[in-house]
């Protein structure tokens, strides 16, 4: 890891990897439907349109979910079998999560976030496992109870094989907001997809409202 500088017992790096913007994974999502075990398909897209939507479908047992991110105001999150109605929604305040190390910008470009690093063991799928942990930040006006902490757990790939695009893959991610409990989902089976390849073209097919849930009563969810 090049371009670093010791820091409490971690490392600032200028040398962290780049995640695929576009994935699938087995995750455990806490306070997700059905358990919050499934399988996941990923595709962000920091300026969405109705063409190249910013989306995540998430397939429970016997319940699935698609947040369908198309522009900054027609956000929703669609659940499918997982009310006592066929397809409901909720509403989806801005675009999904990026997973990316890091995931702040700020308006001034001169203005960059502080990414730590430290080799670190963490629980993921009931196994200890040993990852590279990245680490930022970020808060309002320096305000603690304005404050978000992120933390990405890879492990290497090799670059430009299949599933992995970037030569990394991403196995487990953390935030906490507020100085409070920290948040994980963990990912198994992660494979990434190259934006350059039929394969993304094919796997972007799918990010598509079912019609089902393009009633013009569609019901909120409860």
């Amino acid at each position: 890891i090049g371009g670093i500088a010791a820091v409490t017992g971690q490392e600032i790096t200028t040398d962290f990897p780049t995640l695929p913007t576009k994935w699938e994974a087995e995750t455990i999502e806490p306070g997700a439907p059905a358990s919050g075990k499934g399988i996941e398909a990923y595709s962000f897209v920091d300026v969405p349109s109705y063409d190249t939507p910013s989306a995540l479908w998430s397939n429970y047992t016997g319940c699935q979910r698609l947040i369908y991110v198309p522009n900054n105001y027609d956000q929703k999150r669609y659940l499918l079998g997982c009310d006592v109605v066929d397809c409901c929604y909720e509403e989806q305040d801005g675009n999904q999560i990026e997973f990316q190390i890091p995931n702040v910008r700020y308006a001034d470009p001169s203005k960059t976030v502080d990414v730590y690093y430290q080799k670190a063991n963490v629980t993921n799928w009931s196994e200890i496992v040993e990852a590279d942990e990245w680490s930022w930040s970020f808060s309002i006006n320096d305000n603690p109870l304005l404050s978000q902490d992120m933390r990405a757990y890879t492990q290497p790939c090799d670059k430009g094989s299949k599933g992995c695009p970037t030569g990394v893959k991403l196995i487990q991610w953390q935030s906490r907001a507020a100085v409070s409990d920290w948040f994980a989902i963990e990912f198994k089976n992660f494979k990434g997809f190259d934006d350059d390849s039929d394969e993304s073209d094919k796997f972007l097919t799918q990010f598509q409202i079912p019609d089902i849930c393009q009633k013009n009563n569609l019901l909120k969810c409860d």
